[in-house]
């Protein structure tokens, strides 16, 4: 049994070519995957960091006793009336942000 040089050449060239596909599209799974895990981690992000959902009160130094309270009127330490103006008082969280 003979095998010309031509039968060669096709079985190379298409063997290559059927590779190539086959890379490309395992390519473009995984680029799709891993747009798709960026796509979820941002959304996960956005919801977490959402500063519409804040999960602690807003704070404020009781102008008595100096301490750090939440502002709800009275002191949560002791018990004197906050300020009314607490546009005069430090309304920054343990953070450091407004």
């Amino acid at each position: 049994m003979t095998v010309s040089t031509n039968e060669i050449v096709f079985l190379v060239t298409s063997s290559t070519a059927e590779s190539l596909v086959a890379v490309a599209v395992l390519a473009v799974f995984g680029v799709l995957f891993l747009l798709r895990v960026l796509v979820d981690f941002e959304l996960l992000h956005a919801v977490a960091s959402s500063e519409t959902s804040s999960s602690q009160p807003s704070k404020t130094n009781c102008p008595s006793c100096g301490a750090r309270t939440t502002v709800d009127g009275v002191c949560d330490y002791c018990e004197e009336p906050l300020a009314d103006d607490f546009s005069t008082t430090d309304r920054t969280d343990e953070t450091g942000r407004s």
